[in-house]
């Protein structure tokens, strides 16, 4: 079995011969069997995403124009139809006439928390939509770590309030509201 790679990689693009120089993590992030030795801008260009690709260029712009980092998040289009969500980082090196001669970057494929991070949400939504009170609370039973609108509503409190409160006042405050209500009918 072969062992699994570390979904980062490191990449030098040479602006003079618009070549790019891919760590063999890059070519598996990018589904590409064949380890080409170098390859051409438009190369990896072309796997970008097409809602993508101009946000992306044009922080590769920006970061020339102004001699600055960048750091982009996009989506690509792997070989095997495959979409990969993949954050990057690069600076731009400089000869002594303030002439780009090289981008120097990393790769990182944040696919797996990108779709974690969809799933919290989607699963905070169904949430937020339950007519039953939800609240979450951490695993010491101290905090409020999230509360639907019903909860809210039945309780009496905003959200703002429910998380300011800890779990044992917010209790203590319902059990002094029951008990008091009890005794006065």
């Amino acid at each position: 079995m072969k062992p699994k790679r570390c979904p980062l990689g490191s990449w030098t693009w040479d602006f003079q011969a618009n070549r790019q120089y891919w760590s063999d993590e890059i070519f598996d992030i990018f589904g590409l069997g064949v380890k080409k030795p170098d390859f051409q801008h438009d190369d990896l260009i072309n796997l970008v995403h097409p809602d993508d690709k101009p946000a992306a260029l044009k922080e590769i712009r920006l970061a020339m124009r102004n001699h600055l980092p960048y750091s982009v998040e996009y989506r690509i289009i792997r070989p095997d139809g495959a979409v990969r969500y993949l954050y990057t980082n690069a600076e731009v090196v400089y000869d002594g006439s303030g002439k780009p001669v090289k981008m120097l970057g990393t790769i990182h494929d944040v696919t797996e928390s990108k779709q974690a991070q969809e799933e919290i949400i989607f699963r905070a939504k169904l949430l937020d939509s339950a007519t039953d009170s939800v609240i979450v609370i951490s695993h010491d039973n101290k905090t409020i770590m999230y509360t639907n609108e019903t909860a809210c509503r039945s309780l009496k409190y905003s959200k703002e309030e429910l998380f300011a409160e800890t779990c044992r006042t917010l209790l203590l405050n319902r059990l002094r509201f029951w008990c008091l209500k009890r005794t006065s009918s």
